[in-house]
């Protein structure tokens, strides 16, 4: 197994929590009607721009 450096491990942290962030959203704009494949995409980008 490799060998994690700190910073390796806040950037995967940091992928985790975005990931976690997108899912949670995706999951409200499907239950609001929008398609769950365009969700995932507007999820995305307004991850991004939050970020």
């Amino acid at each position: 197994m490799e060998d994690f450096t700190k910073r390796d491990l806040e950037l995967l942290e940091e992928i985790v929590i975005h990931a976690d962030a997108n899912n949670k959203l995706k999951n409200k704009l499907v239950a609001l009607g929008y398609d769950e494949k365009m969700s995932l995409v507007i999820a995305g980008i307004i991850i991004e721009r939050a970020s």
